[in-house]
């Protein structure tokens, strides 16, 4: 599976980079998710979103980050 960024997420890294956030830790829970690492998926506490966000999800790869996606197939 091939992973591609939204724009609005490119710029949210951005400012994140700029902050000094460790968003190096985002790369093994990205990969987590391609793979459905269940340990790793379980350790980062990734659940679907209910109500408006229905067909979202939400992980935290740390205390203090949380992180919302959407996972579209090629063509959606």
């Amino acid at each position: 599976m091939k992973i591609k960024a939204t724009k609005a997420f490119e710029r949210e890294l951005k400012k994140l980079k700029k902050k000094h956030f460790p968003i190096e830790i985002l790369k093994p829970c990205v990969a987590a998710i391609v793979a459905q690492d269940q340990a790793t998926l379980k350790r980062i506490k990734d659940h679907a979103l209910q109500g408006k966000w229905h067909g979202y999800r939400e992980f935290y790869p740390a205390r203090y980050m949380v992180i919302t996606e959407k996972i579209m197939m090629a063509g959606s």
